[in-house]
């Protein structure tokens, strides 16, 4: 198998740490290096691989080596185009062994120098599940076969520490740190293998994008046929999909080499004769309908000590064909057995068929499991349903969070402590709390609160109210240490639309206002959660019902407050986070994102719901101008004052293009609707087209005798074209700030109002 291979440099390089001449220097850059792939991983994708081969029960090679003959594959590994191969199939066809073994046949290719860093993801398993997690584990995978790599981490670790891997923005991070290694001479021709992109539960549309998108590596994944992957997938440039259902006959083969194997373990195991070795393994092949899994669950039953050789038969005649069917005869085996009361353990084990063990936590033992209990058989595990149990967690999440959480959990003491300069005590009381903190309105949600009535949905309002009441600032002061406050104000804001359909007014009343609280004071207590005591309720409205309850919290440090508002002002967000002053912003077309520019030559994206950063974008030489959406949301371009419009992939904050051209500095920027076309003002007095797909300059129109846009005048009373005084704006109307995309212009007022307004766009007198 011919693969290309890393560069002599790098492989040389890759069998040691960096070091310097002083040996204290030396240890302590190791050090420090060490400490950074601590905190990088979230899991060892090699001991994963290791771990699913042996709970598979071994890599059988007559069940994978069909693909590496396969034209599809053969055109992936020959042709330098073609970067993305999709291998897709149904539930237990065998998609993740085909991995394995294909990542072996590529580590035999090149033993000296990894050609393929890994990741397998499972939706059972939470540190398996997110797209975050996936580029972890192949960051890991790449700095631990080429160490000096490391560097492209070490600068923004240095600022945020394990912070970087885990808070709102690591996805952000990771994904540029990632691009940016893919594009290092050393990892010339490496390939990325993802297994069961269909188990990334947490953002898995990010992650298709990125692999969408990213050219500098060659791409092995694998799903189930989900139309949602295959919308992203299948119109993706340079890829080739290989579908199981569509290789039967390759498929067939290997389920008989595995059928095979399985029953000559079963032989030697129960000392199978002949004829009895022959009737199991004719059964297998005959009801299989060439699933692995099928195979696998049978065979695992077969073996068991409480099926004897002499009732081998028997029992084989009593599975039925297909995974449904079968899971429903394990359901029923465990329904009926006498042991299910017996010990925890026991019973784990008795469910074996659906759930494993691993240090001391419950696993599927495959999604097909999971999607089957949850679907066919939900009505008998859950008779009351689904909606009853979410209710119960929900009400046990407050009811432990109402006892544990308290003022200052982590025993502080100074209000001004930063989150970088915490460390969580040992034991860590918040731990055990996490997922309470976080989730608890899921649950509500979950537990169909919006569709109750009656004496069920006052008795839940009133478990909320009394929480909200007693510990609401402690619950915000454990979410900033937890550095999970964003989805605390998503949490708050479904809470929100939960109890105004639901709730009594007071309790619609208390959780708007918190939304408010916690929208305004986001940034602080993200910064020094302490500050939910001090600073949030010193600058709340003095009509604020979160500041009137708690505003005793206050003067245990301030005997005289400064005073303010009575009431919220029509600002629902401050974004903070820019260097120096805004000169840019601009909504995606959902409203769910924010774009602004800044003299500090950075770009950053805002999560308009919750107010966080979810990607800062580097890259240009000078201030930025000027930002705008394409219409899909998916592209972001900016123009600046370096002279050149750069285009951004806003799932992973990759510079798709720089657009290089204009004489002076660019001053606007805007898609065409079909998002194929991109015009740039400069005040190099020139307009440019360009061809979003090319990056090629389609125009150049010229005849303006200066700086082409629509903006503001200098005394803030004139909405300007070019030079000319266009429409004058009363004192009310008068803004702090603008955004302007083509002949569409928005005032934000200092009174709070925003002011959107549309000008016909060539129109040269009246």
């Amino acid at each position: 198998m011919r693969v290309p291979g890393p560069s002599s440099a790098a492989t040389a390089s890759s069998t040691r740490a960096p070091e310097v001449s002083l040996r204290g220097t030396s240890i302590s850059v190791r050090a420090a290096s060490d400490q950074l792939l601590a905190d990088l991983r979230v899991t060892d994708p090699r001991h994963d691989k290791q771990r699913i081969e042996t709970t598979k029960g071994g890599l059988l090679e007559d069940s994978y080596r069909w693909i590496l003959g396969h034209r599809d594959f053969l055109r992936w590994r020959d042709d330098p185009h073609t970067r993305l191969l999709w291998v897709r199939g149904d539930p237990g066809k065998g998609k993740t062994m085909l991995l394995c073994g294909v990542v072996d046949e590529l580590e035999k290719a090149s033993p000296t120098a990894p050609p393929a860093a890994y990741f397998f993801c499972q939706a059972t398993d939470e540190r398996l599940s997110s797209a975050t997690a996936v580029l972890r584990g192949l960051l890991y995978m790449l700095v631990r076969q080429h160490p000096p790599l490391i560097s492209y981490l070490q600068e923004e670790y240095r600022h945020a520490g394990r912070r970087l891997f885990e808070d709102v923005n690591a996805w952000s991070a990771m994904s540029q740190a990632l691009t940016a290694m893919l594009a290092d001479p050393a990892l010339e021709g490496k390939i990325l293998v993802i297994d069961a992109l269909d188990e990334c539960v947490t953002d898995m549309q990010r992650l298709l994008g990125f692999i969408s998108t990213t050219s500098h590596a060659k791409w092995i994944v694998s799903s189930r046929n989900w139309p949602a992957i295959e919308q992203t997938l299948d119109g993706t440039a340079s890829s080739v999909g290989l579908r199981l259902e569509l290789n039967a006959n390759s498929i067939a083969a290997a389920v008989r080499a595995y059928v095979q194997h399985k029953v000559s373990q079963l032989t030697r195991l129960k000392k199978y004769d002949g004829p009895t070795r022959d009737a199991v393994q004719k059964h297998l092949i005959d009801n299989s309908d060439d699933t692995f899994l099928w195979v696998a669950l049978v065979c695992q039953e077969l073996a068991s000590r409480e099926v004897r050789k002499r009732h081998t038969l028997s029992v084989l005649e009593t599975f039925p064909p297909g995974l449904g069917p079968l899971y429903q005869r394990m359901m029923d085996h465990i329904a009926d057995s006498r042991d299910a009361e017996a010990v925890q353990r026991e019973i784990i084990a008795s469910c074996g068929s659906f759930l494993t063990l691993r240090h001391g936590t419950v696993f599927f033992v495959h999604q097909s499991a999971k999607d089957f209990l949850l679907g066919q058989a939900s009505i008998r595990i859950l008779p009351s349903g689904i909606a009853d149990q979410h209710r119960a967690i929900f009400s046990k999440s407050l009811e432990v969070l109402t006892r544990q959480l308290r003022r200052d959990i982590y025993d502080l003491r100074a209000p001004g402590v930063l989150i970088g300069e915490i460390s969580p005590p040992d034991p860590d009381p918040l731990a055990p709390l996490e997922y309470a903190c976080v989730h608890w309105v899921d649950h509500l949600r979950d537990s169909k609160f919006a569709n109750s009535s009656g004496h069920s949905a006052l008795r839940d309002c009133e478990i909320i109210s009394a929480f909200l009441q007693r510990k609401f600032l402690h619950w915000l002061e454990a979410l900033g240490l937890l550095r999970s406050l964003s989805q605390g104000v998503l949490a708050v804001q479904s809470l929100e639309a939960l109890v105004t359909s639901t709730g009594t007014r007071r309790l619609a009343d208390f959780v708007r206002d918190a939304r408010r609280f916690v929208l305004s004071h986001r940034a602080v207590v993200e910064m020094a959660p302490l500050q939910v005591y001090l600073s949030a309720l010193v600058f709340s409205p003095r009509g604020s019902i979160v500041r009137q309850l708690y505003e005793g919290e206050a003067r245990a440090w301030m005997r005289v407050m400064p005073p303010m508002a009575a009431d919220w002002s029509a600002c629902l967000q401050t974004l903070e986070g820019h260097r120096v002053f805004v000169s840019s912003v601009a909504f995606a077309r959902d409203g769910r994102h924010l774009a602004s520019g800044s003299q500090d030559t950075t770009v950053k994206v805002w999560d308009t719901a919750t107010g966080a950063c979810t990607q800062t974008l580097k890259g240009h030489g000078g201030a930025v101008n000027s930002v705008a959406f394409a219409a899909d949301g998916r592209r972001l371009a900016s123009g600046s004052r370096d002279k050149t419009v750069k285009v951004w992939d806003t799932a992973t904050g990759a510079c798709l293009q720089t657009l290089e051209g204009h004489g002076g500095a660019v001053s606007s920027v805007a898609f065409a609707r079909d998002g194929r076309h991109l015009a740039s003002g400069s005040q190099d007095t020139t307009v440019k087209v360009w061809d979003t797909a090319t990056g090629a300059c389609t125009q150049t129109l010229e005849g303006h005798d200066g700086d082409v846009r629509y903006h503001i005048g200098r005394d803030n009373t004139w909405i300007m074209r070019d030079n000319f005084r266009l429409l004058w704006l009363p004192l009310e109307y008068r803004p702090s700030t603008t955004a302007v995309t083509g002949p569409s212009v928005a005032l934000g007022c200092r009174s709070g109002r925003v002011l959107c307004m549309t000008f016909s766009t060539w129109q040269t007198g009246i």
